[in-house]
């Protein structure tokens, strides 16, 4: 075995048998301990577990809700020792567990309590092989169940399941052990669901080739009617610009959603898809000022329209509003574009019309639209919106059905992986469909970002198309923009910085690019071009709630009070139920006032049974700890009936994690050390398998230098901020803050309070979310409570 000081040993391969059980969380705590005692008391009689721990084979590493059992013996030991224990619960049905098998590498080495411990891919393959279980399941990775096919006695009890994914996007291939009377023979309910996708996905492709003909059919229709349209004369007598009024630019327009009066839902497909392209093609001239797509989408469906109340809502001179309606093979159109001081028609038409030759026809209709609000354009602004996507009519079909499913509402990986399929269809079609090829380096950069840090793969994949798309066309202001969104992940400030600037000068009035540059500048401490952007993006989606909420979140940080109230409260107007938006105002007050009762106020105007991710629960424990309010802290998360929420401490925006692990933070905060120490070192391996993934991550290293220290061990927390010190910090903003505050807090609870105070100095001193006011009441910091110096630093920079 490794000394302490010599944490990370070689490798070694184990036989890993992941188990827990099914919904504890749940469950009252009396009952916890009770079933976990009794699961105990079963894996420890075991023939398999008796014989490794006294060959000294053996490792058992307990998890909160269970255990996982390194097995360092034989490959079926593993296998064997869950029948064992399964065999053992059907005279203890209360226990509904599920268990998992894989071999893999881990590291094994003596933790400061010389105590044998185990990290590494093999741990963490075999608990996901287990999250892919319902109670009662053995499941075993194929690679496992390959060994040991083998032998003939295994061969009748192994059931193949096919593939899973798991978390970071990776697939597994799973095996369901089970004989007549143990194990569980039903297919799992994530297996289930991974089978019906694809079942999907097979009928969609046999739908493909009518699908296409239809919508190509659609499309030409409705861009054509479009086009025929805006290129008639204006009536006679009828001015061909808005009026100029005060306070709104004559040169301004909201292209509001085409509306669908037919059943077919196709033609709602398409008319988002014209009104998107054309909304993008008008973004590109920057004589002009556009709102964005999502401030006019809260317009869709609302019967009688008032457009000089619109106009003045979203600022514009000029309204541009229609609709589609399908006739068999045809499409009857109603446009008209309008002033908005007056209500007169500047154009009016109603078509019935088809076309073949379609796909550029959104530049067009830009072009005449800038004619008639006498907007000039330059040369490259010219040939910029004229320019084709593409000449492939089926490629662009897939395009628009990728862009319809990437902008929908819901930010989840299904959405994102079904957008990159249909951009990846597009491209095969037409390799040079830049357009497309931009989308889809976005796309897998958001893929990365939010959902598989751990995938660098896809992170390259999706710079190299960023790339090829801008080696297609340099003047892409898409492509520009998904490099410095690809650039910012791999903490390449330089290329960020000069792509960020490039698509904005591209694409000027694009309300939602400009967003996306603000949020980025703001991640990479460039604050000044940051707060430029958020202005013009609050000015281009004036209805827009998350631009104002980011925007107001920037000038908190900035001590701009006055003008971040008001972003924050604008959010709050135009999205009254949102949850999130209220939790942010409540924290506001925090860092504004330090006044828990104000933030109670402003709580209280939650919608009523609403707790989305356990977001609600968070808030008011963080209050509660705030308070020094423990037991109802503590009666609040046992109250919650959801398995994770975010911490306890957070008010309602931290990282997710577990009941147990949030009852630890409250109990060390309580003073209740021993419980808390217990319960964190359920919680430890997470952490630690967080380093191994990530060995070259300061941030995650900072992050269990913390855990150790919050678990009293010093030696091993110090041990983590030396290693963290000698890598490099992160470069976005926001990651290397919470690199920093990890480092002040495992200071603090490490006793070392001299580092500690620097670190706190150094937070106070930049701008960031967390301020005096939060360092008074937040008990993480009563260890360094009575030092005069903590006392001074917070009154020196007291709001």
């Amino acid at each position: 075995m490794a000394a302490e000081s010599e944490t990370y040993s070689q490798l070694e391969i184990a036989h890993v048998l992941f188990m827990d059980i099914v919904s504890y969380s749940r469950l009252p705590i009396d009952q916890q301990s009770e079933l976990l005692g009794q699961l105990n008391q079963v894996v420890r009689a075991t023939e398999q577990f008796k014989a490794a721990e006294a060959a000294d084979k053996l490792v058992r590493l307990p998890t909160g809700d269970g255990m996982a059992l390194a097995f360092f013996t034989s490959v079926d030991a593993p296998v064997r020792c869950a029948l064992e224990v399964a065999e053992a619960l059907k005279s203890r049905p209360k226990i509904k567990l599920r268990m998992g098998v894989d071999s893999g590498p881990v590291d094994l080495i003596i933790d400061v309590n010389d105590r044998p411990n185990v990290a590494g891919a093999g741990i963490n393959m075999a608990q996901r092989v287990m999250d892919c279980g319902d109670a009662g399941h053995i499941l075993l990775s194929k690679r496992v169940a390959g060994d040991l096919g083998q032998y003939s006695k295994w061969q009748p009890q192994f059931h193949d399941l096919g593939e899973a994914e798991v978390k970071h996007g990776v697939i597994v291939s799973l095996v369901n052990l089970y004989t007549d009377n143990l194990g569980n023979p039903a297919v799992p309910e994530k297996v289930q669901k991974a089978q019906r996708q694809q079942m999907l996905v097979a009928r969609k492709v046999r739908r493909r080739r009518i699908e296409i003909a239809a919508l190509v059919l659609i499309t030409v229709l409705s861009l054509g009617a479009f086009w025929w349209w805006l290129n008639r004369a204006p009536a006679p007598g009828v001015t061909s610009t808005a009026t100029d009024r005060v306070g709104v630019p004559a040169k301004s327009i909201a292209v509001l959603p085409l509306e669908n009066l037919s059943d077919d839902k196709e033609n709602a497909f398409f008319a988002d898809g014209i009104q998107d392209d054309l909304l993008t093609s008008l973004a590109k001239i920057k004589d002009l000022k556009v709102i964005s797509r999502t401030s006019v989408m809260s317009y869709r469906n609302k019967g009688t329209r008032n457009l000089r109340e619109i106009g003045k809502e979203l600022g514009v001179a000029s309204i541009l509003e229609g609709s589609v309606r399908r006739v068999g093979d045809r499409v009857l159109v109603n446009v008209q574009l309008i002033d908005t001081s007056n209500d007169q028609h500047l154009w009016a038409e109603r078509y019935d019309r088809t076309l073949t030759d379609s796909i550029s026809l959104q530049g067009e209709l830009a072009n005449q639209i800038a004619g008639a609000l006498r907007s000039t354009l330059t040369p490259e602004e010219k040939a910029r919106v004229e320019s084709k996507p593409t000449d492939n009519p089926d490629a662009y079909v897939a395009y628009l059905r990728g862009r319809e499913v990437q902008l929908r509402p819901e930010t989840s990986r299904e959405n994102f992986l079904s957008a990159e399929s249909f951009y990846k269809q597009a491209i095969a079609l037409d390799p040079k469909f830049v357009l497309a090829r931009a989308r889809l380096s976005l796309v897998q950069a958001l893929i990365y970002e939010y959902f598989e840090q751990a995938n660098a793969p896809r992170l390259a994949e999706a710079r190299a198309n960023a790339e090829e798309a801008l080696r297609l066309d340099p003047n892409s202001a898409e492509a520009h923009s998904s490099l410095a969104r690809c650039a910012q992940n791999a903490n390449d400030a330089a290329t960020t910085k000069r792509e960020l600037e490039a698509a904005v000068r591209l694409l000027p009035n694009d309300a939602s690019l400009i967003l996306t540059a603000a949020v980025t500048q703001w991640g990479m401490g460039w604050n000044e071009e940051a707060l430029t952007n958020f202005k013009r993006a609050t000015e281009l989606g004036p209805r827009e709630p998350k631009t104002f909420s980011s925007y107001g979140a920037l000038l908190k940080e900035l001590g701009r009070e006055a003008e971040a109230r008001a972003a924050m409260d604008r959010a709050l107007v135009l999205a009254p139920e949102s949850i999130y938006f209220r939790l942010q105002r409540a924290s506001a007050e925090i860092f504004w006032t330090g006044d828990t009762s104000r933030a109670r106020a402003i709580l209280a105007k939650l919608p009523a049974g609403q707790d989305p991710d356990g977001r609600v629960t968070s808030a008011y424990c963080t209050l509660a700890i705030f308070e020094r309010n423990f037991p109802e802290a503590l009666r609040l998360l046992q109250a919650y009936a959801g398995e994770t929420l975010p911490q306890v401490d957070s008010g309602g925006f931290g990282t997710q994690d577990t009941k147990v692990f949030n009852e630890a933070i409250i109990r060390l905060y309580a003073g209740d050390f021993a419980r808390a120490y217990e319960l964190f070192d359920f919680e430890r391996w997470k952490a630690e398998v967080d380093v191994w993934d990530a060995p070259q991550s300061a941030g995650a290293h900072a992050g269990l230098a913390l855990l150790y220290a919050q678990m009293g061990w010093k030696e091993a927390a110090l041990a983590e901020v030396d290693r963290a010190l000698k890598l490099d910090p992160p470069v976005d903003v926001f990651a290397n803050h919470w690199f920093h505050f990890n480092l002040a807090r495992a200071y603090t609870w490490a006793g070392e309070s001299d580092a500690a105070l620097k670190q706190v100095e150094f937070l106070l001193h930049i701008p960031w979310d967390y301020k005096a006011n939060n360092f008074l009441l937040d008990p993480v910091w009563d260890p360094l409570r009575k030092d005069p110096r903590f006392q001074k630093l917070l009154e020196t920079k007291k709001l």
